[in-house]
């Protein structure tokens, strides 16, 4: 009753059935928006000479690597050539946020890459972001000698996955002794977590904790909305939080099963656009979580995965709560919009910016 008293009016919860995002939400113009918008809203031109038809079939036939340059860039041989991340092996549109952090620091994108495929990339000399996490294929390390990277707010996974073929740990593969001298060439290497980082260290490869990319995100100035966002969170604790509260509850969803790139990086960009306008966001996502730092809105973070490890040193950012403790997660909730967020990630976005920053401009 306590905890009820003092959540009254805070969370804006309505009575209608929770929305589940669906693709169908994302509209022709986010489609048209991400595929031919100007770096100044987010997402780099990518294809400014081509259709919205011809981007969606260059899309669409998925490899492993793909050229989607512009005809100017294709032409003038003095530009540097730009890659970022997609993904094939993945459920999480998580991977695509951070794609999309990752881009607002690129002038265009010339070659998307399949992260988990890399060393099979053998076209033009690109710049690439190498943000993320590791672990699905650790065969194709190291990347090929055309791809020049920034090795910064990266995640070792200590799991095997489902797709891992080799069946051993992602880093007996990444930290061998072959892979160190390319580390190495490439460090200091920005570490997201403070277990990647020690587990670098720990192999004689300088590291440092970067924290994530999607800490750099720009801030949000404008309207928000009454809705609270519930991302990945169990129908326990959504019932919960709706018992508490007034205002609109509207639940989310990372998992994605279409592999469609197009589809996947217009789920992302919606989701982050509605977690920017949000009252508040309850969420079990990391990619959820970071993202809403940096835009300034009130989050709870609600850690449930069992690899907790992965959230070393990213979890004191954060109002953090465990799913087992539900009266805990509606008084975070309670603080976090009454109070908003930690401030403690600011020096490491301060850095962040200015790590990519450098290597994308060259100074």
């Amino acid at each position: 009753m306590w905890a009820k008293l003092r959540l009254v009016g805070m969370l804006a919860i309505a009575s209608e059935t929770p929305a589940i995002l669906r693709y169908g939400e994302a509209t022709p113009g986010l489609i048209r928006r991400i595929l031919t918008s100007t770096h100044s809203s987010g997402w780099p031109q990518t294809a400014k000479n081509l259709t919205v038809n011809e981007q969606m079939a260059i899309r669409k036939n998925s490899r492993d690597y793909e050229d989607v340059r512009t005809r100017e860039t294709q032409e003038d041989s003095g530009s540097p050539l730009y890659g970022l991340f997609s993904y094939k092996n993945t459920l999480n549109l998580g991977d695509e946020i951070q794609s999309i952090a990752a881009s607002t620091f690129l002038p265009r994108i010339d070659y998307f890459i399949n992260r988990d495929t890399i060393s099979l990339y053998d076209r033009q000399n690109i710049k690439l972001i190498m943000n993320g996490w590791y672990g699905h294929a650790p065969e194709f390390w190291p990347p090929p000698d055309a791809i020049s990277p920034l090795l910064v707010s990266m995640h070792i996974s200590e799991e095997i996955t489902k797709q891992n073929k080799t069946k051993t740990l992602p880093s007996s593969i990444i930290l061998s002794e072959r892979n160190q001298e390319y580390l190495r060439q490439h460090g200091p290497i920005g570490a997201r977590d403070l277990n990647t980082m020690r587990m670098f260290n720990d192999s004689g490869v300088d590291s440092y904790f970067s924290g994530c990319i999607t800490l750099t995100l720009p801030f949000y100035l404008g309207e928000r909305t009454d809705e609270v966002c519930c991302v990945d969170i169990n129908d326990q604790l959504f019932i919960y939080l709706k018992s508490l509260s007034k205002y609109k509850l509207s639940q989310y969803s990372h998992v994605e099963y279409d592999n469609s790139r197009l589809k996947r990086f217009a789920l992302a960009t919606d989701l982050l656009d509605r977690y920017k306008r949000a009252r508040l966001v309850v969420t079990s996502r990391l990619h959820c979580a970071l993202p809403c730092l940096a835009f300034g809105t009130p989050v709870v973070f609600v850690e449930s995965a069992p690899d907790h490890y992965r959230f070393d040193g990213l979890r004191e950012l954060l109002h953090v709560a465990p799913l087992s403790n539900l009266e805990s997660v509606a008084q975070l909730a309670h603080v976090a919009e009454l109070y908003g967020n930690k401030t403690d990630f600011s020096p490491l976005r301060r850095e962040l910016q200015a790590t990519a920053s450098r290597f994308v401009h060259g100074k």
